[in-house]
């Protein structure tokens, strides 16, 4: 099947260049109003090589209302931690190379990063875990996740700080 383009019509274009309109006036408080709440969001630093996992958790903390960073290996999470200086991670611990008790190591010891609440999950078996939590861990959990005390953990975890939950503060 083929499309004779000079048959096709687009229409007059959505908004034009220096023109202002009610319209655009519009979205441009909303995006203002947007960018502050998303200021004030609490950021998770979710560190998954499975991208189905990875996608499933984003998807269910951007529904509670977190900013989700996403980083698929231990170097990733690192340098992304140093960049945007997360509120809390969550890591899986079995990843290729390095792990997430690598992670954990990490950052203890880099100052800017050791008092980063961090939640370790594994499909392995729990020896993994309690390592995770003796390394430095404040909570571990078995896969598959039950997401409801996930959510609670962090909601938990959080409101000591007096940090931003969903744009509303705690």
């Amino acid at each position: 099947m083929t499309i004779a383009l000079d048959k096709v019509r687009l229409g007059p274009p959505a908004a034009t260049l220096g023109v202002k309109s009610p319209g655009r006036d519009r979205l441009a408080r909303a995006i203002g109003r947007g960018s502050r709440l998303c200021a004030d969001r609490v950021k998770i630093l979710l560190v998954e090589d499975d991208g189905d996992t990875a996608f499933a958790l984003s998807m269910l903390l951007g529904v509670e209302g977190f900013e989700v960073v996403r980083a698929g290996n231990v170097t990733e999470a690192y340098d992304d931690a140093l960049a945007v200086a997360p509120d809390l991670v969550i890591t899986d611990i079995e990843m290729p190379m390095l792990t997430g008790l690598d992670l954990i190591r990490l950052f203890k010891h880099n100052p800017r990063l050791a008092d980063i609440p961090i939640i370790a999950m594994s499909a392995l078996a729990r020896s993994r875990l309690q390592l995770a939590r003796a390394s430095g861990a404040v909570a571990v959990y078995q896969k598959p996740l039950d997401y409801e005390r996930l959510i609670a953990a962090i909601k938990s975890l959080l409101p000591r700080s007096g940090l931003a939950v969903a744009g509303k503060r705690s």
